[in-house]
């Protein structure tokens, strides 16, 4: 774990009051279930795995009996209860997109609705879905949540702050007494992701000076914007102990600034709203430790046009809305070798982004977004960018800015875009006032509106 900052006598006190109000509010399991998280961080791996088998077996024995989607899925395949014991078994079942759990809810879910708790993505992927979490799995997964944030450091009674944009997620009180609540025990503060102004930066540094937080949750597009500014003079400095990343493809410039600029450390998480927090940086940067007794993850090569193998996952407790052998969108690797840090878990690793933030070439080859990204960073253009591939042979790459700004560096860029991704794709610049973010406060890099060529 990462070295905690010591608490004063304030934030002692609000870390009782923090956990009292978590009482009140019927919450005691998740602080167990914390504990429980923290616990399994450096047990032996065969012991993690053949608890995961177990649960592996559970919850798809749970899915067949209890929602009629799986059902059918399953038997299609030839699969009968009891078959599958482990994860090796696990591989026989389909996999199902976002468009099969936005498709056919009703028929997934196992519980009625009124014993779960819905929430919802963002739709940057193109589709937006409405999923359900029954209370056990809620409660785990914040458990998981107030796991991850105690080993990065943070200790409870502590402000967090979070460079953050789902309007979900903010914690609006409204009132005195819940005021007094939110600054005495849940210490935590936002920015608006979709009014990013040089006096929305200017209030958020603020806040950073005024609270001290030991922890930052940031998307790594906003904690860029604010590096930058405060390195431009337009935003006062200041240092916090954590910054961890997540929500979008993390690249290396990024990371290097952040750091130069206000973060002590960086380092990076990985999850989604489907599956929760998943997986971890450790401090020997050679991957992301996953949870094993929430999640089991699988890198499935899918052919040699695909820029990397695809994330498939499995969430072992959601119960309410089983998620089995969900195709997240992205691309990873897992490695199972001993890791230096003494965590004993698997890693994700070469996170290369999403499907969808794909680029297609006219002879059918796949381009990770990501590599598009890099070519930015290398030719140190520090204007907002983003690249859209609006058909086969056409991308546009929109640039936040005027032509007497940058207008040498894009077309370098493009120079170097037509020689190393295809020659027969036209590629052409837009230079516009703005470019707007998702709902959620995401930033992509990479659009891409077409599909894989056949």
């Amino acid at each position: 774990m990462f070295r905690a900052r010591r608490r004063n006598p304030v934030e002692l006190v609000g870390g009782l009051g923090r956990y009292a109000l978590n009482v009140a509010r019927g919450q005691r399991e998740v602080y167990r279930h914390a504990n429980v998280v923290a616990h399994n961080l450096y047990r032996p791996l065969e012991n993690l795995e053949a608890e995961q088998d177990s649960a592996i077996e559970a919850i798809v024995n749970h899915a067949y009996e209890h929602s009629p989607f799986y059902r059918e899925r399953f038997t299609a395949c030839g699969f009968k209860p009891g078959d599958v014991k482990n994860r090796c078994d696990l591989a026989r079942l389909p996999e199902v997109t976002k468009s099969d759990l936005a498709d056919n809810i009703d028929r997934i879910l196992c519980y009625p609705k009124d014993r779960l708790q819905m929430s919802s993505t963002g739709g940057t992927s193109g589709i937006a879905l409405n999923f359900y979490r029954d209370l056990r799995c809620l409660a785990f997964r914040r458990g998981i949540d107030l796991a991850t944030t105690r080993y990065y450091g943070w200790r409870d009674g502590q402000w967090q702050a979070w460079l953050w944009g789902a309007p979900r997620d903010i914690l609006k009180p409204k009132g005195l007494k819940a005021k007094l609540t939110h600054h005495c025990a849940d210490r935590a503060f936002y920015i608006d992701a979709l009014h990013l102004t040089t006096e929305a930066y200017r209030e958020f540094s603020a806040s950073v000076r005024r609270h001290r937080p030991s922890y930052m949750s940031a998307y790594p597009s906003l904690a860029y914007d604010l590096a930058q500014r405060i390195e431009s003079g337009e935003v006062e400095p200041f240092r916090v102990p954590m910054v961890n990343f997540t929500a979008e493809p993390v690249y290396d410039f990024q990371a290097k600034k952040v750091a130069e600029t206000f973060g002590e450390q960086v380092y990076q998480r990985y999850g989604s709203r489907e599956i929760g927090m998943a997986a971890l940086e450790c401090p020997e940067r050679t991957g992301l430790h996953y949870f094993t007794e929430s999640t089991y993850l699988e890198a499935v090569d899918k052919g040699p046009d695909m820029p990397g193998r695809s994330l498939i996952a499995t969430d072992l407790w959601n119960y309410g809305m089983p998620v089995i052998r969900y195709h997240t969108g992205d691309f990873a690797d897992l490695e199972s070798s001993p890791c230096a840090c003494g965590r004993t878990s698997p890693r994700i690793t070469n996170i290369r982004g999403r499907e969808l933030d794909m680029i297609w070439t006219p002879e059918g080859h796949g381009i990770a977004g990501v590599m598009l990204v890099f070519l930015i960073a290398h030719l140190q253009i520090h204007v907002p960018i983003q690249i859209v591939q609006e058909a086969l042979d056409h991308i546009v790459v929109r640039a936040e800015c005027k032509p007497i700004e940058c207008g040498a560096e894009l077309a370098s860029l493009m120079t170097i875009y037509r020689r190393e991704v295809s020659e027969r794709i036209r590629f052409e610049i837009r230079y516009v006032d703005r470019i707007d973010r998702a709902p959620s406060g995401k930033y992509r890099y990479v659009v891409s509106k077409v599909t894989r060529p056949v």
